[in-house]
């Protein structure tokens, strides 16, 4: 025997993400054209010994809407941001 139909869930995500990237440089921030930053992250250039990537967060407020990272590395660095619709 089956019970009583429950309540409907949330709906999920509408829309599709997009992933958009940042210059490549020192510091690249990768920004977000519409809705906000679902995570992110970094392609390095090419690392030397000495090189370091010393910063991949989130950034542009709270929600954050940009992906920012910073390398010492002179082949530096570019950032990535997945974004919601």
């Amino acid at each position: 025997m089956q019970g009583p139909q429950g309540f409907q869930g949330a709906q999920g995500a509408l829309g599709t993400t997009a992933v958009v990237t940042g210059p490549l440089g020192p510091t690249s921030t990768a920004t977000c054209t519409t809705g906000q930053a679902l995570g992110g992250g970094y392609q390095a250039g090419t690392l030397t010994p000495t090189g370091t990537v010393y910063q991949s967060q989130p950034t542009g407020g709270s929600p954050a809407t940009a992906w920012t990272a910073a390398t010492t590395d002179p082949a530096g660095v570019q950032a990535f941001v997945i974004c919601s619709p």
